[in-house]
């Protein structure tokens, strides 16, 4: 996977979308952030991102909810890379994950070489852009 690629990160909380975008942006990635279901959905409707990690518990659209949106309403951008980042890391999430069609799971807290490495499986496999 390219390094410079651009990265969303949706998290409705602050201080997550903070520390993710500060250790991508160490190892060179663009980092966008989301803080709702609702704003990553405008975001990806418009900007074509290489992938989006996705928070699974968020009021309003959690995660599961914000991806079939996504799959479903955002044309060609909808095929993004979801990866779930949640500390819920329970089989049934993990299955889940795998049925609204995101394609990867990182746990909280947020590991950037856990990322990296998810990235470069995927970008290895073709599922990235």
């Amino acid at each position: 996977m390219d390094r410079t690629s651009c990265i969303l990160v949706v998290d409705d909380d602050l201080t997550n979308r903070m520390v993710v975008r500060l250790l991508m942006s160490r190892r060179g990635f663009s980092v966008h952030e989301a803080a709702s279901g609702m704003d990553a959905i405008d975001k990806i409707s418009s900007t074509r991102f290489s992938a989006v990690f996705m928070d699974l518990s968020m009021p309003g659209l959690d995660g599961f909810e914000t991806t079939k949106l996504i799959r479903s309403q955002c044309g060609s951008n909808g095929d993004v890379p979801i990866i779930a980042l949640t500390a819920h890391t329970t089989d049934k999430n993990f299955a889940r994950c795998s049925e609204v069609g995101m394609v990867g799971f990182i746990s909280k807290p947020f590991d950037p070489e856990q990322a990296c490495t998810t990235l470069s499986l995927l970008s290895n496999h073709g599922t990235m852009m």
